[in-house]
Parts: structure tokens; sequence; C-alpha cells
């Protein structure tokens, strides 16, 4: 509660303090009044120049122009009112000395102008005696010469009378004794003196006017308020003093409260902070124990750590390593704080190292990455730094901690593993490549069975042949030569016609039976060539990428296992949609779905049904061709979803386990997947093979990694 009223007052007495700065100060005064003063000066002395002016003691004007910039410096002074002034009064102070800038703007344009009419009118009064003592030189003793010099005389007496006096009176006599002088114009229009006297008469009219113009602006200049505008100033700062001096008064009392107040919570506060600062002196004293048991207990476990620690000050210089981390790198302790460490890491990683942790200290980030220590025996060491942020009580960079974990042995496997996935993968082509040799012998041998009939057919009929009737009918021909008339005669040669003919009909028929099969001999040997031929086009080396119809290869693939699938009993059904070419490596996916229609036959043969059948789809979805194998077989039990397409596992006895695994791995080079789906046991199943139809994942034949395969495998039966 004590604070909370401390701050109350210290509030209010700032308050009240802030309003007592705004009160009269006697500085602020002095520097406004002499600004006034200044101004009150310079408009009197104006209202004198003004006043000599008008009666032509005034040989300059450069004091009105001095005038105008004294007066503008005075009201730009005037501009800084003191603090005191309130903001009512500063407004109506600074609106009377915008008003009274005008007005000096505006006079000094009429003084502008006085000028200048003044200038003329100067010019024609020195000209006008001149005028006349030119005239009266010419006149002669004409009676119209001496009428001419008196009037001259008169105009010129009339106007330096005009000119020393205000009276309008005497602008009339000017008037009137330009009368005689027009008269004379109009009695001698072509006379001698004809254009002095309308010069003299122009003289004396412009300075008439002159005269009226210079007596209009004075007045002008005269009744300009600047003086009203600056008493009005002087009576709004003696109001604005006045009310600043009333104020103070009300101020200083309040303060002098307050601050009463204030020393009464202070001496009670001083008591309170006396017990407060004894608590705090013990709380400190157990806080530094208990941080003192902490730091221990940090260096024992970061001593008993089985990985590499280390701590860094704000600028990244290290100021602690455990011994596990002096183990890995083989640097000691002490060599390594500051920036020793760096001599610890493999050369070839050491300019990346050093970028990193500059760019981790600069930014006050954590450091996650992988590099070498290169160790005095000369051994190297893979590790994984890791770093995270130490900030200080105000969430400053205090510096970083972090570990050191010695990956060498993890990296060397993961290499031999990836050397084994490598040679499994070369396996499984060449178990793939026998499956396919079995298939492809199965159908030769198919084949040949059928070579086998047809040559046994031709063998018995020519061992029954009867072609050696005929060399009996020759031998007997050539016993009869001597008499062939008289053999042909008897019983026994009109017989001999008809045997030859039933020779020559039997002959045809066997003719055309050997002919037949012969025919069907060759077929067969044909078959056998196409089937060798299509075994060596897709047992050449894997990896070359071709554009081909995904609906041939299907049809490859199902004549690969055509004979299996006959001798199963198993029935195909088709149906291909229009798929555009695709670029893949296609002994890839030849091996894909060899694998794929052989386990589907096998399902079929074990389920021991009747109707066994297997149907093949080929269509397109969006950015991929897919092809999908079907069977009515045994189906997949939903435990064994999972794990279809993991290495090593299979339902079959003869099975080996990774047909299915290297298929999906495939796939997933390829840049497609292949996954499976099943009812349950009995309900059949289906594996769809999906390849996008333009992927740059196609173009490169590399296996993936073992981290890659592994990835990809738990994707295709997620």
């Amino acid at each position: 509660m004590k604070p909370l009223i401390a701050l109350v007052v210290v509030l209010s007495i700032a308050v009240v303090a802030t309003l007592a700065m705004r009160t009269y100060t006697a500085g602020g005064e002095e520097r406004f009044q002499a600004s006034l003063w200044q101004a009150k000066q310079l408009d009197g002395n104006f209202k004198q120049d003004l006043l000599r002016m008008r009666f032509s003691l005034l040989s300059t004007y450069d004091n009105f122009e001095a005038n105008k910039q004294a007066m503008h410096e005075a009201l730009d002074g005037l501009q800084s009112l003191p603090a005191f002034v309130s903001d009512g009064g500063r407004s109506r102070i600074l609106a009377a000395l915008q008003r009274e800038a005008s007005l000096i703007d505006q006079r000094s344009q009429l003084v502008e102008r006085f000028k200048s009419q003044n200038a003329v009118v100067t010019n024609s009064r020195r000209y006008l005696p001149i005028a006349v003592g030119e005239l009266q030189s010419r006149l002669g003793k004409s009676a119209a010469d001496i009428e001419l010099g008196r009037a001259t005389a008169e105009l010129s007496r009339v106007m330096l009378i005009s000119l020393s006096n205000n009276d309008a009176d005497l602008d009339v006599l000017v008037n009137d004794a330009t009368m005689p002088l027009r008269a004379w114009l109009e009695r001698h229009p072509q006379g001698r003196d004809v254009s002095a006297v309308r010069t003299l008469l122009r003289h004396a009219r412009t300075l008439l006017t002159g005269k009226a113009r210079l007596e209009s602006l004075t007045a002008e200049l005269v009744s300009l308020p600047t003086t009203e505008v600056i008493e009005q100033l002087s009576g709004l700062y003696e109001h604005e003093v006045s009310a600043s001096l009333g104020r103070a008064r009300s101020y200083r009392t309040a303060l002098y409260g307050v601050g009463g107040l204030l020393m009464v919570l202070v001496l009670g506060t001083l008591l309170g902070l006396r017990a407060t600062n004894a608590r705090l002196e013990q709380r400190v004293l157990e806080r530094t124990h208990a941080l003192a048991g902490s730091e221990m207990r940090f260096r024992t476990l970061a001593t008993a750590a089985p990985i590499g620690i280390f701590q860094t000050d704000a600028q990244g210089q290290v100021i602690y390593t455990n011994p596990h981390w002096s183990a890995i790198s083989g640097m000691p302790a002490e060599a390594a704080l500051g920036e020793g460490w760096h001599i610890a890491v493999h050369p070839a990683d050491a300019a990346s190292v050093r970028e990193t942790w500059a760019a981790t200290a600069r930014e006050g980030t954590g450091v996650d990455r992988e590099f070498r220590f290169l160790r005095p025996d000369g051994t190297e060491r893979i590790v994984h730094a890791r770093s995270a942020v130490v900030r200080d009580e105000r969430s400053g960079i205090a510096g970083h901690v972090g570990t050191i974990e010695d990956i060498t042995e993890r990296r060397r496997s993961e290499l031999r593993l990836k050397e084994a996935h490598q040679r499994l993968l070369e396996t499984s082509r060449f178990a793939g490549m026998a499956e396919i040799a079995t298939n492809v012998l199965h159908n030769v041998g198919n084949v040949l069975n059928s070579v086998n009939v047809s040559a046994n057919l031709v063998l018995d009929a020519l061992k029954n042949s009867r072609t050696a009737g005929f060399a009996r009918v020759a031998t007997l021909l050539r016993e009869q030569r001597a008499d062939l008339p008289g053999f042909f005669a008897s019983e026994r040669g009109r017989q001999l016609p008809d045997y030859v003919a039933q020779l020559a009909d039997y002959q045809g028929k066997e003719q055309e039976t050997l002919i037949g099969e012969v025919g069907l001999l060759r077929q067969n040997i044909d078959h056998i060539k196409e089937i060798v031929a299509m075994q060596q086009t897709y047992a050449k080396v894997a990896g070359v990428i071709e554009t081909v119809d995904l609906g041939e290869l299907v049809e490859d693939s199902l004549r690969m296992n055509i004979g299996a699938l006959a001798r199963h009993q198993v029935a195909l059904e088709r149906a291909f949609e229009p798929v555009p070419p695709i670029t893949l490596d296609k002994h890839k996916v030849l091996q894909i779905l060899v694998n794929l229609v052989r386990n589907a036959k096998y399902a079929c043969d074990e389920s021991n049904r009747t109707d066994r059948k297997v149907t093949l789809r080929v269509w397109r979805d969006g950015a991929n061709a897919c092809v999908a194998v079907s069977d009515n077989g045994v189906g997949i039990a939903p435990e064994n979803m999972a794990r279809l397409f993991r290495h090593g596992f299979t339902t079959r006895k003869l099975g080996h386990g990774f047909g299915l695994h290297s298929g999906a791995l495939a796939a997933k080079e390829m840049g497609g997947r292949l996954h499976a789906h099943s009812d349950g046991p009995g309900a059949g199943a289906t594996f769809t093979l999906e390849l996008p139809l333009n992927n740059s994942n196609n173009s490169s034949p590399h296996p993936p990694t073992p981290a890659a395969a592994d990835a990809g495998s738990e994707a295709v039966h997620a």
C-alpha cells in the first residue's frame, strides 16, 4: 500500500511542478517586453519619417526599408512566448502578431507606391521653372508674346504656392491659371511656342494629379492601425502575466502541501527499506549458495555426460568444454578456449564452420550442422554440433551452450547399409530376371511340345508313306519293256493305271498333310524366336529411358506370363483407356508388372476357385498414368496390409519377400508409387502402379539412398 501512496504523491508533485514551470518567470517576461518595446519604438520612428516625407524633409527612403526589417525581427522575437502563457492567450497573441505582420507588409507596399509617385511629382516640379524660363526667354514684344508671358508667370507663381500648401482652393487657382494658356493655344494653334506651352500644361497637370495621389497614399499610411495592434499585444501580454502570477501562487501552495506529505512517506519508506534490505540480503545469500550448488551440479553432469558439451560468451568465444569434448576432438580443454577450437576442425570444413559460427554469434541463432574433427593422430571424427542461445534477464544474448556428438560409427554403418542395399537391389533385379527367364523357358517348352508333336507326325507319315509303290511300278515297267503293248493288253496291265491313280491320290493327301505339319512346325519355331527376342529386349541393362506406350508394355508383361496363366487356367480381362506416351525406364516398369501379374496368378491358384480371373486396367488420373492388376484370389488380411512392401515379408512358402519391396522402391525412384487394396481374405486384391506422365525423376537411373528407400517404402504402404 505504501509504494502505491508514494507513487501517487510523486505523480502529484510532478504534475504540480510541471504546471508551476508554466507560470510566470521574470526572464521570459523581460525578453517579451524588450521585443514589444522595440516594436513600439520602430512604429513611432516610422510615423516620424512619414511626417518628414510628407513635407519633403526626407532625402532618402532607406529608413523605411530598415524599419520594415527591424519590425519583422521584433515580431519574430515576440513569437517566442514564455511558457506561462495559456493556450487561449497564446492563440490570441499569435493572431495579433500575424495581423501586425500583415499591416507591416501592407505599409511597405504603400511606401513603395509613394516613392514611385513622388519621383514623378519631383521631376515635374523641377522641370516647371526651367520650362517657364526657357519659354519667356524666347518671347518678344508682340501682344501675343506679352499675353503668353503673363499667363506663364501667373501659372508658375500659383503652382509654387500650391505645392507648399495643402489647401484645396489653391488647386482651383492653379486650374484657373491654366485657362489663359489653353485659350492662347486655341487662338494660336500654329504658333512658334505651341509645343512648349503644351509641355508646360502637361507638367502642371502632372503636379496637380501627383499631389492628390501623394495625399491619398499618406492618408492610407496614417490610417493603418499598427500602433493599435501593438497596444493590443501589450494588453494581452499584461493579462497573461497577471493570470500566471495568480496560478503560480496556487501551485506553490499545493506543492508545499504535497511536499510535506512526501516527506512523511519518505520517512516511512526509509524505515521499510531497512527491513526490506535485510530480507533481500538474506535472500541473495541463499540464492548465492543455490547458484553455487547449481554450478557444481552442471559441472558434474557435464563431466559425466557421454557427449561433448561446450559453452561460449556473448561474442562466441569458448569459455568451457567438458572432458568428452576433448576426447572427441583430441584437443585439451585449455587449448580449445577462445577461438582455439578452430584448430581441431578438419581443414576442408574449417572455412564453412568458421563462417557458420560467426553468423550464429552475430545473429543470436542456434547451430545444427555436421563437420569433421582432425585429431592430432591423423584420424577423422564426424560430429554433429547443436547449440542454443542463452539469454540474460533483459533478453539479451549472454552466450551459447551446445553439444558435440560423435557420429562417425553411425555414418560408417549407414554407408555399409547403403552398400548392402545396393547389393540387395542387384539381387532383386537378378531374381526378377530369373523369374522372367523361367517364364520364358516355360513358354518355349510349351511351344517345343507342339514342335515335337509336329515332328513325330511328319516322321510317322514318312515311315508309312506308299511312295514305294511307285518304285514297284517302275520295276514292273522295266521288266515288260520289251513288250509293253502286250503287257497293257493283259489283265495285269489293265489294272496298272488304276493302281497308279490310287498311288497319286494318296501321295497328294500325304503331301498336303506334311505341308500342314511343316507349316505348324515353322510357326512354332517363329514363336520361339519371338519369345527369345522379347526376352533379349528386356534383358538389356536397366536405366535406359525410353518413351513407350504403356498399354503395349502391359501386353508384354502378359506375354511373358501367358503360359503360366494358361497352365493355371486363369482368365484375363483387359480394360485399357487411352494414355499418352510416357517416358520411363522400361525394364523397371516391366519387372514391376511381371511381378504383379505373377503374384495375381499365384493368388488365384491358391484360392482353389474355378473362375480364376486377373483384370488389368490402364487409365489416366490427372498428371499420372495408372496400371491396376486385380485378382479374385485369396485376398490380404488387414494385419498384413501395412507390411506388404517391407523387405523380406511374404505369405507364400516359396516367396523370397523382396519382389514388392523392390517394386515399391523402383516406383518411388521414378517419381511414382505402388500401393495395394484388399477387402480382406477371400476378397481378392488390387495393386496399383502410378507413374507421372512428365517427371524429371525418370531421367535419373541412380538408386536412392537407404534412407530414401525406407521413406519410399513407408510412403507406399501408408
